[in-house]
């Protein structure tokens, strides 16, 4: 027999562990990329002033859905700022 009040339960806790493994790579993705421009700052050109990039359209999400949006671009831009370092390396 399936119950209701279970099967919730069971959703809401993998979505709370989905969510706090979400924000433990992005705020390791975050500390990552911080390092490794600090380490390569001696040996990089200065980055290039960027241009806006023009805004996401609007979407409505559900909330936990929007939250786990927003870490996986910030991860995105980590890992994409990461690789523009390495490509400023005069080495």
């Amino acid at each position: 027999m399936n119950q209701p009040g279970v099967e919730k339960a069971a959703r809401e806790n993998f979505s709370g562990q989905l969510m706090a493994l979400g924000k433990e790579v992005s705020e390791y993705a975050s500390k990552v990329k911080e390092r490794q421009g600090d380490r390569l700052a001696v040996v990089t050109r200065k980055p290039e002033d960027k241009k806006e990039a023009p805004g996401d359209v609007a979407a409505t999400w559900p909330p936990l859905l929007h939250e786990l949006r927003s870490l996986f671009w910030g991860i995105k831009a980590d890992l994409e700022a990461m690789n523009e370092t390495l490509d400023r390396l005069e080495i």
